[in-house]
């Protein structure tokens, strides 16, 4: 005897089935993204892209706007909907990453690095200078 009702379970399989053919056939993610690495620059608080790979129709422009906080600014067309980024841990274990869209727009991120034992904003969490870059991605998701 099964616990589970035999119609949810079959809605269930053909949901699963759906997004693997979708994905398998071609139909591709639902999405398109940047990524790479950044690290900011101590002396004059620039942003340095270290790698990229992009599968999108967007370029990405970042801007450092003082020690500690960073701007990605997506410029292309403007059929996005919605942004989301992943960054990988701070180069510094006592930061953390805190993250806000500018002017509500999904195509102008702003994330800053914050030292918890200062409370200030320290660039070092972004890998200053070059020494330990921090990964990201940003994943796309135009309008339907």
């Amino acid at each position: 005897m099964s616990l589970v009702d035999p119609a949810f379970e079959s809605n269930v399989i053909t949901l699963l089935k759906g997004i693997y053919d979708n994905i398998g056939s071609g139909g591709g993610l639902p999405y398109t993204s940047i990524s790479g690495t950044f690290y900011q620059n101590t002396g004059d608080d620039s942003a340095e892209l270290d790698e990229l790979s992009n599968t999108s129709p967007y370029t990405l422009l970042l801007t450092g706007e003082g020690g500690g906080q960073i701007t990605f600014t997506v410029e292309g067309d403007s059929d996005i909907r919605r942004t989301l980024i992943f960054l990988g841990p701070a180069s510094r274990p006592y930061c953390i990453f805190t993250i806000e869209n500018d002017n509500n727009s999904p195509a102008v991120i702003v994330v800053s690095s914050t030292n918890l034992e200062t409370g200030l904003l320290d660039s070092g969490g972004f890998g200053s200078d070059g020494n330990n870059p921090i990964s990201f991605e940003l994943r796309f998701y135009p309008e339907v």
